[in-house]
């Protein structure tokens, strides 16, 4: 019992939340253990120990999928490393499967200045230029966003310039 108390208190030292959940399983697993060999175990603090075990059981599980993620291709794992490695792998994933990646003609206008735009991008390969009241004003190069300022706030904001592919 004492063990697992002091598995429970070690929890309030931790910085990690892995680390927390593994204390908690730990420690609550202990006082599972420890109300089943009482000879008349209590059974209400037994079954809120048990259940307290598959709370920070699961969410430990979920810690783990978002820390370590699934495989990855050649290629997303080369944009992970190069652009997103501030992500978690799970993160990242998430992210992938909230996006499709799409090939731009050489000219296509992503955004118009003044104008509301749905969509937020990220330029995987080549580069695009930015307009300001018609005059060029930067090269938006790869492993940048385009939209995202307006995209962020949430609430209908207009682009801020017309941003045109140049090249592939």
């Amino acid at each position: 019992g004492n063990s697992a108390y002091l598995a429970l208190a070690s929890g309030f030292l931790m910085t990690d939340m892995l680390m927390l959940r593994c204390a908690l399983v730990c420690g609550y697993s202990g006082l599972v253990a420890f109300h089943l060999l009482h000879p008349r175990p209590l059974r209400i603090p037994l079954k809120w120990s048990a259940f307290f075990v598959a709370v920070n059981a699961g969410a430990a599980c979920f810690l783990i999928a978002d820390q370590w993620g699934g495989s990855l291709t050649e290629e997303e794992e080369d944009l992970y490393n190069e652009h997103f490695p501030m992500l978690t792998r799970g993160q990242f994933q998430q992210l992938l499967s909230l996006s499709t990646t799409q090939p731009m003609a050489d000219g296509t206008k992503l955004t118009v200045e003044g104008e509301h735009c749905e969509k937020i991008y990220f330029m995987k390969r080549g580069h695009s230029k930015l307009y300001v009241r018609n005059s060029h004003f930067a090269i938006i190069d790869e492993g940048s966003f385009v939209n995202d300022v307006a995209f962020a706030r949430h609430d209908g904001a207009e682009a801020y310039g017309t941003v045109v592919t140049d090249g592939d």
